[in-house]
């Protein structure tokens, strides 16, 4: 529930180095789980096991906070940054990892004052929705853009390269209507993966 107000690069890095904020102030992440990572496992999101778990405490934390419905988590243009504790902290015996939702918006966070992320739904609120420019970077369809998400789907497999690819070439064809489309990957931890589809749009 702990708010900031973090640029897109702060939230790109590995720790927190800010001071939370109000969240009926201007912000733009809230925090949605925090945990302990368990003994043995590294600060190291490239460690497998530590990727399993930030994966699922985080995905969890979304849940709890906007909502289940993956497919709609593919929708919608909402980030999930997770952090560790800073370098001082880790040598003081730190071992908790938070999990963070953020807008994205064209390389940059969407800054709000609703002290409650949005949740997702059907319609999406156009203030989330999935949409893209012209240089592929995802944006909330409130904004000017070039393509948007119109449906996505959740595979239960461990998502590897080519199952991601051809989930993408067999599905996307078949939902979109634009001879041009694009599409987001979204990893749901080591076993499930969800595939959005955008068409373009004139918008």
């Amino acid at each position: 529930g702990t708010c900031y107000d973090l640029t897109y690069s702060e939230a790109g890095a590995d720790a927190i180095e800010e001071d939370p904020v109000a969240c009926t102030d201007p912000h733009t992440a809230t925090i949605t789980a925090v945990a302990q990572l368990p003994d043995g496992l590294p600060f190291d999101s490239s460690d497998p096991k530590t990727a399993a778990f930030v994966g699922r405490t985080c995905l969890a934390g979304s849940d709890d906070t906007i909502g289940d419905d993956h497919r709609l988590l593919a929708l919608s243009a909402y980030g999930r940054p997770n952090f560790y504790p800073t370098e001082a902290d880790q040598a003081a015996g730190a071992r908790w990892i938070s999990c963070g939702l953020a807008v994205y918006n064209a390389g940059k966070l969407l800054s709000t004052t609703d002290p409650e992320p949005t949740a997702l739904a059907k319609p999406m609120p156009e203030s989330i929705a999935l949409c893209m420019n012209k240089r592929y970077l995802f944006q909330p369809c409130a904004t000017a853009h070039v393509y948007r998400g119109v449906a996505a789907t959740v595979a239960k497999k461990k998502p590897t390269d080519t199952r991601v690819r051809t989930t993408i070439d067999t599905y996307c064809p078949r939902v979109t209507s634009t001879k041009k489309w694009a599409y987001r990957y979204l990893p749901l931890g080591s076993s499930a993966f969800a595939i959005a589809c955008l068409d373009k749009t004139t918008r």
